[in-house]
């Protein structure tokens, strides 16, 4: 045998010894999953429960003292390793072959008539015959920004894209990692997921999970109004589902205006000039008729323009930032008048979030005129949705033109 050849079966034998040293083969992966589950099951309340590793599916037994307590076994043993997968080596799966306290059958079998209290077993694969209880049928979706990750079980294929579909409407970035599961819970499920996924546009950041029949949803707001919005879209739900939110936003600073210095009158010296007195013999303007040419003048700056916004968002278009400072500059030519800025959408959608929707992109007209100087008490917002068309909602150019931005100037 030649001296390559035996260099290179010394170098094949090292660089096999080293792959088997460094990934762990499958009993050892299972064996340090089975210590980690353990591990997550050992904290004070979950006494009850046990835990059987096979794979990378975990299979949790034990006599539950409530629904609640056992879900939270049943996550503690889904989340004790990680994400899972191949190489990660967490718990990709968990089989629910738990029973209530309140179950009749399991409350024979540890009947206090018994010599001695049984003590919780172990089920074995084997018992295939116990009946086994329904995992929760968790789907969940996390979003940042422009970004969303959607993850869990979903009913079927149709329903995971027309999810995906929704969320590449709402995002820039679209993370799928769904998986279609067996027995989803009844009723109008994916209706209740779409609202879900269309609460996290009003959010900095959030997550909202769909667990059975509960919805949740948690994260940070930008302000008070889309914590409400949340909670009104909540209450739409499909029949059968529930819903909270646990929501957090930062109270804007408000600031105090410097109090304005009393200025001493002029004493004219001389006459005033001709036109000061010809200004001053003017007839008195009639009420509302500086409303009205405000009125004329905002509608001369929009011309034929809408105001535009991020697809179901309430950021406004950059396009549209030039013309809103068109209608900037006519307030601030307009005196002490009051605008009332509304916000309509058209008919596709469920009303409430279209009423939610509208009022959100009002406020943001509002938000960005204060910012350029208008006075914030000079202005309310409205939110109509699609109570008020002005044109037919059949078609693409008629929805279009019903969503949009008023204007309605009034004396103060």
């Amino acid at each position: 045998m030649g001296k390559f050849t035996i260099l290179l079966f010394a170098v094949l034998t090292i660089g096999a010894y080293g792959w088997i040293t460094v990934y762990p083969n499958a009993r050892e992966v299972q064996g340090q999953l089975q210590a980690t589950v353990n591990a997550a099951l050992s904290r004070p309340g979950m006494e009850w429960s046990s835990a059987e590793v096979d794979g990378q599916v975990a299979i949790v037994s034990g006599h539950a003292p409530s629904v609640a307590v056992r879900d939270e076994a049943l996550k503690l043993v889904l989340t004790a390793a990680g994400p899972g997968g191949p190489l990660m080596g967490g718990v990709v799966e968990v089989v629910d072959w738990t029973s209530l306290a309140s179950s009749p059958a399991r409350a024979r079998e540890y009947s206090p008539a018994a010599t001695e209290p049984a003590a919780p077993k172990r089920v074995e694969p084997e018992r295939a015959a116990v009946p086994a209880v329904r995992a929760p049928f968790i789907w969940r979706v996390s979003s940042s920004g422009s970004a969303a990750v959607l993850a869990g079980s979903v009913p079927n294929e149709a329903v995971r894209a027309a999810l995906l579909q929704q969320a590449r409407q709402l995002f820039t970035v679209v993370d799928d990692a769904m998986t279609v599961a067996a027995d989803p819970p009844a009723g109008d499920w994916k209706a209740a997921a779409q609202l879900a996924l269309a609460q996290l546009t009003r959010l900095e950041r959030g997550t909202a999970e769909l667990a059975d029949f509960r919805l949740s949803i948690q994260g940070d707001a930008a302000d008070a109004g889309a914590v409400a919005a949340v909670q009104a879209a909540l209450s739409q739900l499909p029949a059968g589902y529930q819903g909270k939110q646990q929501l957090t936003y930062k109270e804007a600073a408000v600031v105090q205006p410097a109090p304005v210095q009393p200025q001493k009158p002029k004493v004219e010296e001389s006459a005033p000039p001709p036109v000061v007195e010809a200004m001053a013999r003017a007839p008195v303007p009639k009420p509302g008729a500086a409303a009205a040419e405000c009125q004329q003048q905002i509608a001369g700056a929009m011309g034929k323009a809408v105001i535009r916004f991020a697809m179901q968002s309430a950021e406004i278009e950059k396009a549209s930032l030039a013309q809103l400072d068109q209608v900037v500059k006519v307030l601030k030519r307009c005196g002490d008048v009051r605008v009332l800025i509304g916000g309509h959408t058209d008919a596709k959608g469920r009303e409430a979030y279209n009423r939610s929707l509208s009022l959100d992109r009002a406020r943001s007209v509002r938000d960005h005129f204060a910012s350029a100087g208008v006075p914030r008490e000079r202005m309310q917002v409205a939110g109509y949705g699609s109570s008020r068309p002005i044109a037919t909602n059949e078609t693409e150019d008629g929805r279009t033109r019903n969503r949009r931005i008023t204007f309605e100037v009034s004396e103060p």
